[in-house]
């Protein structure tokens, strides 16, 4: 765990955890992702995620 203070006195914490994944099976899809400046992501199969 991280605790910092900044120069108006504001407290951020940041904490960094391990989590384990399961494996997924191959689906035999796939998928394009472009992160952007005018959306954060953008996909092939959902344009504009955010």
């Amino acid at each position: 765990m991280t605790i910092i203070k900044d120069c108006v006195g504001r407290y951020f914490a940041s904490f960094m955890v391990e989590v384990e994944h399961p494996e997924l099976p191959p689906n035999g899809k796939a998928i394009g992702v472009d992160l952007g400046l005018t959306a954060f992501a953008t996909t092939n199969n959902n344009p504009n995620s955010g």
